[in-house]
């Protein structure tokens, strides 16, 4: 009998050795799972600060599976700030295809939110929004045409301003050509840029004003000129030999009588 409980003990030590190496296995995989869920919020995040939205989604998304792999209360924390951080990416997008018209689109993103959490409120609120701008539009629902036109129109605007910017800086700094051309360039763009005609008219009194300035510099430089030369005394000539014939006599009485009519 005590020979059997002994061949027993001997046969039962390396099965406990080998669930306790089990355990301890679960735990450091459960670890390595937890760093890893952690890095990943860390980055999802950075990339969300960074607007890069489809790069963070994907991350949060990553996240959240991690977290319901791993389970329990201890990642609670986490698993709200990577739930709130996804919701908040599918939301904004939900936002853009509205304003494109893409109610469809807009209500697939909300709903991604609600499939999650049910509760979620902005996510309900967005829905509610797009079925009432959705309904608001009806028939009248703008052409892919029209939408496309009207985003290529935003596009030029905002070329016109950074032009418009531009032009400003060589403005400041009294580069006339070149603020012009940027100016130029902004109209060509949106030909009612009210602005670019305002400093182009401002361009164009500023040059008239420095030549203004320019003649008046000039024609005083001029007057200076004639008044030196005026008040230098004239060379004395030399006396004739023939000063007393009697043809110099008669041209000074001539000169004479003029002075003294």
């Amino acid at each position: 009998m005590l020979v059997l409980l002994a061949a027993l003990a001997i046969l039962s030590a390396p099965m406990a050795r080998g669930a306790e190496n089990a355990a301890q296995e679960t735990v450091l995989r459960r670890q390595e799972t937890t760093i890893t869920l952690r890095k990943t919020l860390q980055e999802a995040r950075l990339l969300h600060r960074q607007k890069d939205l489809p790069a963070a989604a994907k991350l949060y998304e990553r996240t959240l599976g991690l977290a319901k792999e791993l389970g329990g209360a201890s990642l609670e924390h986490e698993q709200a700030t990577a739930m709130a951080g996804w919701a908040h990416i599918q939301l904004l997008q939900a936002l853009e295809e509205q304003q494109k018209g893409e109610f469809t689109k807009a209500a697939e993103f909300a709903q991604k939110v609600l499939d999650l959490d049910p509760q979620h409120k902005d996510a309900q609120d967005c829905q509610r929004f797009n079925a009432m701008v959705r309904q608001a539009h009806g028939g009248s629902r703008s052409s892919k045409e029209a939408l496309t036109k009207s985003i290529e129109l935003r596009k030029e605007q905002e070329k016109a301003r950074i032009l418009l910017r531009d032009g400003l800086l060589y403005f400041n700094n009294r580069q006339w050509a070149e603020a012009e051309q940027k100016f130029r360039d902004a109209i060509r763009l949106v030909p009612g840029n009210e602005a670019s005609f305002y400093y182009l008219k401002l361009i164009q009194e500023q040059r008239f004003a420095e030549e203004t300035r320019k003649r008046e510099l000039t024609h005083q430089q001029r007057v200076l000129q004639v008044s030196s030369e005026s008040n230098t005394p004239p060379t004395a000539r030399p006396t004739s030999a023939n000063s007393n014939s009697p043809t110099n006599n008669s041209t000074s009485r001539r000169r004479v009588a003029i002075l003294e009519l």
